[in-house]
């Protein structure tokens, strides 16, 4: 079967003499006699070949797992390579800040629930903001909760709405302190196009995640890696205040939209995070080449589907909600003054049929550890279209996680809102981010230089041979090495130019 075509323009020396006209064809080969342009059959062709191997990769996925599912410990230990691949392609591989705090003392103990922006670190020059959420009285909290909005929300917009407590998004940020859970809300890069660009240079119409994506990719990190690292910092910060009181409360996270996504990789790299619920991002994954380029993971569907990355979870509990999200049609149009370029992709809300389909998978790695009933669906609304964190994921969630005595009847209380400005935060968060990735490209010749270190320079032949790994290692990591043809090439050629000077064809192969 033809999977792809090459378009080739071949420039070449008189083959005739001045009296004899140049042949048609090339010697040995076809004629070529499609009408379709020869870039739009190549693009075709590829086409059907990546979708093809989508297919196929998704059909072999699961033999690329060996899991031990002999007992949990057992288990644990056999998903350590498979944490380790997942952590790297993310680009989460540098070493956190230690023995951090909040930039802003937490003071438990007030007569009302307490709200504060906050500030943790989390690499050198890489910090996290967000909305911290102080239980009321002096008794130890419940537990603590990371609550990841979606990335077009803020997290006052998802906990108490902007400014008025009833425009809230959700209502679980409340009820969680008002039952006596410490809550974290992080700041997500969102989809504007505010600080995309360089005001020296030019400004752009990708989103803030698009711009940080770009030269993140470049350097082997990942917009998504650096919120998963913001997380799992405020796993961090959560550890130290149980050590810190001698306690073992548990730590839960909850995600929405593109927060479901950084809440379930997170809980997937990190068995601290005792229970999770993952709202609005599950499904089959083989379309993420539709999605926006910044959920583009290199090589993710070799091996992490949806469903894989929750079989990192079990045994803990997983919560998955069906239901709608902030849809994304495509790149926002180009302000006058500014530059075009970004990457298409759209986000929809996923069909329910294909949120069971994908947690049918997740199931059967539950199951095979005997505890499938620790991996829950919850739709909400007409066919998982309703809101996000409903009454009964809560409820769900609550039980799974083992919260006694959860009341989702508490009225709001009156907050003092605090003052923040929401469009100075996000500044910050796109620029440490390209900043972070920019120290790491100023850096990078160390990198190679060890990389490269391993080559014998003591003679020709050795360097020959030594460079055949780092040959291998760019070839199939950087390049991305693609299969041997598989059919013969069937070369097809036609005179398209006949010059005094040369004689050109194109020249199509199958591979």
């Amino acid at each position: 079967m033809r999977i792809l075509m090459l378009q080739l323009t071949l420039c070449l020396l008189p083959l005739v003499t001045w009296a004899q006209e140049a042949p048609a064809t090339l010697p040995g080969t076809l004629p070529l006699t499609v009408d379709t342009p020869l870039d739009v059959l190549m693009v075709d062709g590829i086409d059907r070949f990546c979708l093809r191997e989508i297919a196929k990769v998704r059909d072999e996925r699961e033999s690329r797992w060996k899991r031990d599912v002999s007992s949990v410990d057992a288990y644990e230990k056999s998903l350590a390579p498979y944490r380790d691949r997942f952590r790297t392609i993310l680009g989460a591989v540098d070493a956190r800040v230690e023995r951090i705090q909040f930039e802003m003392p937490l003071n438990p103990g007030g007569a009302s629930p307490q709200l504060q922006m906050n500030r943790w670190p989390v690499l050198p020059g890489l910090t996290a903001e967000g909305l911290v959420m102080v239980p009321a009285g002096s008794q130890p909290w419940k537990g603590m909760v990371i609550v990841v909005p979606d990335s077009r929300w803020s997290p006052h917009e998802l906990a108490i709405g902007a400014g008025l407590k009833a425009n809230a998004i959700s209502n679980l940020p409340q009820l969680l302190v008002q039952n006596g859970f410490l809550v974290v809300i992080p700041t997500l890069i969102n989809r504007d196009d505010e600080f995309a660009g360089n005001p020296a240079v030019a400004m752009t119409n990708q989103s803030n995640r698009e711009w940080v994506y770009r030269s993140a990719f470049e350097m082997g990190r990942h917009v998504i890696g650096y919120e998963v690292q913001k997380v799992l910092a405020a796993v961090d910060l959560m550890s130290q205040l149980n050590t810190a009181k001698n306690e073992t409360r548990p730590i839960s996270i909850v995600g929405i939209g593109d927060g479901g996504q950084i809440a379930l990789y997170s809980a997937a790299l990190d068995n601290r995070l005792a229970s999770v619920l993952v709202s609005g991002y599950f499904q089959p994954r083989e379309g993420v080449w539709q999605e926006p380029i910044d959920r583009n993971v290199w090589r993710q569907l070799l091996e992490f589907g949806d469903a894989e990355i929750a079989g990192m979870i079990a045994p803990r509990p997983l919560v998955i909600e069906a239901c709608a999200i902030p849809e994304t049609e495509g790149p926002l149009p180009v302000k006058p003054g500014r530059r075009g370029g970004a990457a298409p992709g759209q986000i929809k809300t996923a069909s329910l049929a294909a949120v069971r389909s994908e947690f049918d998978r997740a199931r059967a790695i539950y199951d095979k550890l005997m505890v499938g009933n620790r991996l829950q669906l919850v739709v909400s609304g007409d066919e998982g279209r309703g809101s996000a964190t409903t009454t009964a994921a809560i409820q769900v969630l609550g039980e799974q996680s083992g919260w006694k005595e959860f009341r989702q009847d508490l009225k709001a209380p009156d907050w003092p809102i605090p003052a923040v400005d929401q469009q100075a935060i996000q500044r910050r968060q796109v620029e440490e981010g390209v900043e972070f990735t920019q120290k790491l490209l100023r850096h990078s010749y160390k990198t190679r230089d060890k990389l490269f270190a391993a080559a014998d320079r003591s003679s020709v032949d050795k360097w020959v041979a030594s460079a055949e790994t780092l040959r291998s290692h760019v070839y199939q990591e950087l390049i991305g090495q693609l299969p041997d043809p598989s059919m013969p090439l069937n070369p097809r050629t036609r005179k398209v130019l006949d010059e005094p000077e040369f004689t050109a064809y194109e020249v199509v192969l199958d591979t």
